[in-house]
């Protein structure tokens, strides 16, 4: 009787996977950005949202843009406070990802 490859049903892949990459593959990114999924996290992020609703760069030329992102102004991983509000920014999608790039180089 020929074996059957185990199928994960998440990724519908061949493969075998530990339990533990399958939850962090099904979630998506790594440990880095795990801390992003806590609740302390999204309780800060909404409570800074909540005082400051628009892009602060959209607002620096005029424009009131809703923050659907909460920047780290000194990213955390350069030493930057992850829970220190004045080491966040609210920011539209747009400016987040052109300041994430920016970091990243």
């Amino acid at each position: 009787m020929p074996t059957q490859k185990r199928v994960d049903r998440r990724t519908h892949s061949g493969k075998s996977v530990q339990p533990t990459q399958r939850v962090n593959e099904s979630r998506g990114g790594n440990a880095d950005t795990q801390i992003y999924r806590r609740k302390r996290w999204r309780d800060f992020r909404i409570s800074v949202l909540r005082d400051e609703p628009f892009c602060r760069e959209c607002a620096k030329i005029g424009k009131q843009i809703i923050a659907k992102e909460l920047d780290h102004i000194i990213p955390v991983k350069k030493e930057g406070e992850m829970y220190d509000r004045d080491n966040v920014q609210p920011l539209c999608s747009s400016c987040h990802s052109r300041k994430s790039r920016s970091d990243r180089s």
